[in-house]
């Protein structure tokens, strides 16, 4: 006897199996879902202890680790019930994306895999998540520890911890290996050594919260501040901006107010009326980031360059809609650290880095016309890639020079001569 899938728009026959049947693997393949390494057929008839969970969502309960399907072809005269039972089990399969497995053993269903996964991350499924934080890990073994402890004691937030292994030469693994064992909503992982914009987008990849935070690895937070900061999120938020400390040695200093507390406005206004201020302090880890917002718009860190931060903040900035300012101190940055990039700097890169921050911000023309800060950055930026290799690249310049007002800009930043009647106008 045969059996139709008329719902599904299949007309293909099977052979049955006594009371079973067989489902070729062609029609398999046509049902979304499926995956051909894991289909079989002719499986050998086994007894099944409760043939259907109706489609409520459960799974159906086997014997001997083996699936086969009990399906019944409906008589002309037979009952509808039965005709609809038959349905709702392969709704239900599908539903459930359960596979036909080779050798009559059954592949971890999706619930499975979920039940699985909410035992890693400490009891939330990846749905619930609401908060990943991703921590870049290279050569910090002196200040790791604080950093990850620090972020482990929030409390009341749904949220998984990141920890990327940027092939760091030190006994930063150990710190992370120990630190994982006690905690479970933290994930390690360890990738070959490819500078902090690659850390940060191997984890952002992998990331499953609603929001993102970024914390360096060599900073620590404040877990309760955080907390509440965090209550001020607003489901269309595009950024939540917060506060921070600057540490140096044993002198810690408030950041001054970028805002009133509770401001919201867009990213082209505050780069409009607080653009000297955010582009020379683009720190990225005083921010929240909505995953969805930055996903749509393919933000991103440029790979192979210093000063990530700044090309990542003014392109966030350009795309978002609604941002929202609390004056939260949440972080604590160290500064003057041995060994980081800043007291290191290498002036090659910084010109190459140059180039490609103006190059890249070039590809939003439209956006920047209006912003005389963004323009005075790439100016600047431009110059820098100049006076270092001492020569110019023209279809760049072009460019530059195509912008509203950039002959203006030029004035200002090599005379000084618009500064004044700004200020004085």
């Amino acid at each position: 006897r045969g059996f139709y899938f008329p719902w599904l728009k299949i007309k293909r026959r099977t052979r049955c199996l006594g009371s079973n049947f067989g489902i070729k693997k062609e029609m398999l393949l046509k049902i979304n879902g499926f995956n051909e390494d894991y289909i079989g057929y002719g499986l050998e008839d086994v007894d099944i202890e409760k043939r259907v969970e109706m489609a409520d969502g459960k799974l159906f309960s086997m014997k001997n680790r083996a699936i086969q399907y009990h399906l019944y072809h409906p008589e002309p005269q037979g009952s509808l019930e039965r005709y609809q039972i038959n349905k709702n089990i392969l709704e239900t399969t599908l539903k459930t994306k359960q596979y036909i497995c080779k050798n009559g053993l059954k592949k971890l269903n999706e619930e499975e895999k979920m039940k699985e996964k909410i035992i890693r991350s400490g009891g939330y499924t990846s749905s619930e998540i609401d908060l990943s934080i991703i921590v870049p890990v290279y050569n910090v073994e002196k200040y790791l520890k604080e950093c990850l402890d620090s972020i482990s004691k929030i409390k009341d937030i749904n949220y998984e911890i990141l920890i990327v292994n940027d092939g760091s030469p030190d006994n930063s693994q150990k710190i992370i290996d120990e630190f994982c064992k006690n905690n479970p909503k933290a994930k390690s992982f360890i990738k070959e050594n490819g500078g902090i914009s690659s850390a940060r987008n191997f984890g952002l990849e992998r990331a499953k919260g609603k929001y993102i935070w970024f914390v360096d690895s060599d900073d620590y937070i404040d877990p309760q501040e955080f907390e509440n900061f965090y209550k001020g999120l607003d489901d269309d938020l595009d950024i939540l901006i917060g506060n921070y400390y600057t540490k140096k040695n044993d002198n810690i200093i408030k950041e001054e107010e970028l805002f009133e507390n509770n401001k919201i406005l867009s990213g082209k206004d505050i780069l409009i009326q607080k653009g000297k201020i955010i582009i020379g302090k683009t720190y990225i880890w005083r921010n929240l980031y909505k995953r969805e917002f930055l996903e749509n718009n393919d933000l991103y860190f440029e790979k192979g360059i210093i000063m990530e931060d700044q090309l990542f903040t003014v392109l966030c900035l350009l795309k978002a809609k609604k941002i929202k300012y609390l004056n939260n101190f949440v972080y604590y940055y160290r500064i003057g650290r041995e060994g980081s990039f800043t007291s290191t700097p290498n002036r090659e890169l910084f010109a190459k880095s140059s180039y490609k921050i103006c190059e890249r911000l070039l590809k939003e023309t439209q956006e920047i016309n209006a912003l005389y800060w963004v323009k005075q950055m790439m100016f600047s930026h431009y110059s820098n890639y100049i006076k270092y290799f001492k020569k110019r690249d023209i279809e760049l310049e072009r460019k530059l020079w195509n912008l509203k007002g950039m002959f203006f800009v030029k004035l200002e930043k090599k005379y000084k001569i618009w500064r004044f009647f700004r200020k004085h106008g």
